[in-house]
């Protein structure tokens, strides 16, 4: 969050849904400097203990703190050694043949050997320390339990003052702090800006090997931030501009608007309009945080050259870039809906043009997922209070010899600092080069679950989902209608898209086609790669 968010200053942030960026920042902040002071006050410690001649004193504390660590690990691979033996030998006796790999216990025995040989070692280091000083480690022993009190209380401190702070979070109206530093500001200002720049995804002859390798979802979406691409309209649906016959004997020639009755701004208005009708339901039947803003989709190529959209005139230059389908921008209108406390997040984005004669709709749905549990352990056990508090100093208590030996992280501190004073100013809005200016990490889509382990989340999704299309599908009916274009063959591919589905019955390789035939659906994948729902649709005649 700090070196590729806060601190990376020369490439925008990823828009937020469902979240706000700049408390997390913040938060994000807090637990490096109370890290930082935690490290510091160890260093203190040890440092008298230097000062006041207290060498093996030091080198006690080390050894023990190191021999508690690997201890841990020891511990901790000798039982997955165990487990894993154990689950051999049951499939020995069983006639089985899916053995876990033998691989596996050699590493974990391996380890188990290491860690003990450390451990061996490190008891007898001070030993030889004292042999050299010409003492013996009962002397020392009075000043290394100080010392060790010492750390073990810095210990605790850090674990009172990080469960307070948790505790106040808990207990806010709002995280968002009341006065912002500048790069703050100008974090606010990007994950809520209408323009977005992506990245193309290479060619694949210029592609590194190893990153095609780790890149296990395939290309990434335009999406930024929005999560995982689950329904597309491939291809757009199309609708020519003609007048409407009750006879339908009418040549194309006389049928046809020679220049379009609308313009594609102002569909999207009629769009926009009709959508945020929604925020203002009142009930259990609502759906709290519906939000409809525009966006505005540029590859990095080609914002690199002319950054005009990154400033305060993108606002201004929405309907330009609605009305020419040739602009290198992309205007998407934006419905995002949180859902489950904002633990799930549906996306509906919508793209209006025209073009050819005809009226083009591309609707894309993207989903962020849950995060991880441990991110919820506040509200899941109630983790707040005076029994959190206590908790929280017993945890770090025995976390704190492992603390002790992560001390070099200080030499990185300066660096850290000095990042984030020199990202003061906002360095997006020149060129530079070979620096894209696109986001380098969307946080919270980082750490959202894979789309396979959504289960009943998906069906929650898809029901939001079909919601907004359903009343973008009536709205453009409408729309057509009242600007004399004939909307039957648009209705019969409307039905077509709202009635498609494929069910997932719970097994990668069975999935079913609902409600279309066969020979009109555009994708049904079996394999274990999650790809996007296309909407099919019958073909126009």
């Amino acid at each position: 969050m700090i070196r590729k968010v806060h601190n990376d200053s020369r490439r925008r942030v990823a828009p937020s849904y469902g979240f706000d960026l700049v408390p997390v920042v913040r938060q994000a902040w807090r637990a490096w400097l109370l890290e930082v002071g935690q490290h510091t006050a160890a260093l203190a410690v040890l440092t008298a203990g230097l000062v006041s001649h207290q060498v093996l004193a030091v080198v006690m504390v080390l050894c023990a703190c190191a021999t508690y660590v690997l201890l841990i690990i020891g511990v901790r691979n000798l039982a997955a050694f165990l487990r894993v033996r154990a689950a051999n030998e049951a499939t020995r006796w069983s006639d089985r043949q899916n053995q876990l790999p033998r691989e596996d216990q050699e590493k974990r025995k391996r380890r188990f050997k290491a860690s003990s040989a450390g451990c061996a070692m490190l008891v007898l280091a001070p030993f030889f320390v004292a042999r050299k000083l010409d003492t013996t480690p009962h002397a020392a022993m009075p000043a290394a339990v100080v010392l060790a009190s010492a750390l073990l209380l810095c210990g605790v401190l850090a674990g009172v003052i990080r469960q307070l702070q948790l505790n106040a979070n808990h207990h806010a109206r709002s995280l968002r702090p009341p006065n912002l530093t500048r790069r703050e500001e100008a974090i606010d200002e990007q994950q809520n800006h209408t323009c977005v720049a992506y990245l193309r995804p290479p060619h694949r002859k210029d592609a590194d090997l190893i990153d095609l390798m780790l890149d296990q979802k395939g290309s990434s979406s335009p999406f930024v931030g929005s999560g995982t691409l689950v329904n597309r309209w491939l291809p757009p649906t199309t609708v020519q501009l003609i007048r409407p016959d009750p006879l339908s004997n009418g040549a194309l020639a006389q049928r046809e608007h020679l220049t379009p009755p609308f313009r594609a701004h102002e569909l999207v208005d009629c769009l926009r309009s009709a959508l945020r009708q929604l925020t203002h339901d009142t009930g259990t039947e609502n759906l709290p945080g519906l939000r409809v803003r525009d966006r505005l989709y540029v590859p990095e190529s080609d914002i690199s050259a002319d950054r005009t959209l990154l400033g305060g005139d993108a606002e201004t230059m929405i309907n330009e870039v609605i009305d020419d389908p040739r602009y290198p921008a992309h205007h998407f209108l934006e419905t995002s809906v949180p859902i489950a406390g904002g633990e799930l997040v549906m996306t509906v984005l919508i793209r209006v043009s025209l073009k050819g004669r005809c009226l083009s709709l591309d609707v894309a749905t993207c989903a962020l997922t849950r995060t991880p549990q441990r991110f919820q352990v506040i509200d899941r056990y109630a983790e707040h209070g005076f029994g959190a508090v206590v908790r929280a100093a017993v945890r770090d208590l025995f976390r704190q010899p492992g603390n002790v030996l992560r001390m070099w992280r200080l030499v990185e501190a300066p660096v850290v600092a000095g990042r984030a004073w020199w990202a003061i100013k906002d360095r997006t809005h020149r060129p530079r080069r070979r620096i894209p200016v696109c986001a380098r990490v969307a946080v919270r889509e980082s750490v959202a679950d894979d789309w396979l382990n959504a289960q009943l989340d998906e069906t929650t999704i898809y029901d939001h989902m079909k919601i907004i299309e359903q009343r973008i599908l009536r709205i453009v009916v409408d729309f057509l209608r009242a600007h004399d274009v004939d909307t039957s063959d648009f209705e019969r591919q409307a039905m077509n898209i709202i009635s498609s589905g494929v069910l997932n019955m719970g097994h990668h390789n069975n999935n079913i086609v609902a409600n279309n035939e066969i020979k009109s659906t555009t994708n049904v994948t079996t394999g274990s790669q999650p790809k996007p729902r296309t909407a099919t649709k019958e073909p126009s005649t």
